[in-house]
C-alpha cells in the first residue's frame, strides 16, 4: 500500500492552489461565467447545511463542529495555507485530506472531505463536499476541487499502484 501516502501526498500538494481567492475575471455585459452553467455538477453540490449532518462518517452540527472532530481525532495532521485562506487535515490512517476555508475566502465556510481507497492498481478517489458560502464561489471552489481530483488520478494512472 505504498501509493496511498503518495496520493495522499499529491492532494495535499494540490490543496494549495485552490486556498487562493482568485480575483474575478472580468466579463461583458451579458456574459455568464464559463464555470457556471444549468448543467448538474459531476458530483451533487451541497448546500447550505443546515442543522446536524455526516460527513466521511463524521457527525457534526456545523462546519466549525466538524472542523473540531477532525482535528482531534487520533493521527491528523494540520497545515494551514500560508495566505490563510483554507486549513487542511490529513488522516494518513484512513487516507483521508480534509479542506476546510477560512474567513478569507469568498466560499466561507465550506469543506471537502477526499478518501483513497483501492487494491492492486485500482484506486477509487471519493469526495464528499458542503458549501455555505456564496453559490457561485462554491460552485467555483466544487469547480476546482474536481479538476485537481482529475490531476490527481491521472498522476496515479502514470504507473503508481497500491502494492
Amino acid at each position: 500500500m505504498r501509493c496511498i501516502p503518495i496520493l495522499l501526498m499529491s492532494l495535499t500538494l494540490v490543496l494549495p492552489a485552490l486556498a487562493a481567492d482568485k480575483p474575478a475575471a472580468k466579463l461583458k455585459p451579458g456574459q455568464a461565467p464559463a464555470r457556471l452553467s444549468d448543467e448538474p455538477l459531476s458530483t451533487p453540490y451541497t448546500g447550505p447545511t443546515i442543522g446536524p449532518f455526516t460527513m466521511c462518517g463524521i457527525s457534526a452540527l456545523n462546519i466549525e463542529d466538524l472542523r473540531a472532530e477532525v482535528a482531534k481525532t487520533p493521527g491528523t495532521t494540520k497545515q494551514p495555507e500560508e495566505d490563510g485562506s483554507a486549513t487542511i487535515y490529513s488522516q494518513d490512517k484512513v487516507a483521508r485530506v480534509w479542506f476546510f476555508t477560512e474567513k478569507k475566502n469568498r466560499a466561507n465556510p465550506a469543506v471537502s472531505c477526499r478518501t483513497v481507497s483501492g487494491e492492486g492498481d485500482y484506486i477509487h478517489l471519493e469526495m464528499e463536499f458542503v458549501c455555505n458560502g456564496a453559490r457561485n464561489a462554491c460552485r467555483t471552489l466544487k469547480s476546482d476541487f474536481e479538476t485537481a481530483n482529475e490531476r490527481v488520478r491521472a498522476t496515479m494512472k502514470g504507473g503508481h499502484s497500491l502494492q
